[in-house]
């Protein structure tokens, strides 16, 4: 089962007036026609330590339900311009605290969802984190630190405890002289 957290890119969520993110940073592009929205995305709030402290609960106490439910594991949602995604991408995640600034600082809530998932889902319970370059709000983008930034942000998902990485969208047209992402991948963990 995926878990996700649109954060900044939250549509018609009726348990919320405003969208949130790391940053109070209007996304790039529109939003998206078929979750019934339309013209720029709204500026979201930044998240507090408190809300993301809620976030990092939720993500666990999702995939206990899910264990419980009878799912074999879960995958995390870091990807496609997603809450966790936004705090890896530079030009959304402003912070200056330790969830920003560096790639190392940037994947902290990575790391902190993907270690409270494996701690609460418990021991034979699969987890996986999925990761993309592209947005579905910026379909071009590309990690800027290339090769070493893709290390900081594996080894930060492994080392927390995934199991297993799915990268989406994750051919040569990134690097066409290194190793693929999934290769690189394969390398560090």
């Amino acid at each position: 089962l995926q878990l996700m957290h649109a954060g900044a890119l939250a549509q018609g969520n009726r348990f919320r007036d405003r969208s949130a993110g790391p940053s109070a940073v209007r996304p790039k592009g529109e939003q998206l026609d078929k979750y019934r929205g339309s013209g720029p995305w709204p500026v979201p709030l930044e998240l507090t330590r408190a809300q993301i402290a809620e976030a990092v609960e939720g993500f666990a106490a999702a995939a206990v339900r899910a264990r419980d439910a009878g799912f074999d594991g879960v995958e995390i949602h870091a990807a496609n311009g997603y809450l966790l995604d936004q705090f890896l991408t530079p030009y959304t995640n402003l912070r200056t605290d330790g969830y920003g600034g560096d790639a190392e600082g940037r994947s902290r809530l990575v790391r902190e969802v993907t270690a409270e998932v494996r701690g609460a889902a418990g021991p034979g319970f699969t987890v996986g984190v999925r990761f993309s370059q592209g947005k579905i709000n910026d379909f071009g983008w590309r990690w800027p630190g290339g090769d070493a930034e893709a290390r900081v942000l594996f080894t930060a998902a492994a080392g927390a405890g995934a199991d297993y990485l799915h990268l989406a969208g994750s051919g040569r047209d990134w690097a066409p002289d290194g190793p693929t992402l999934p290769g690189l991948a394969r390398q560090v963990t």
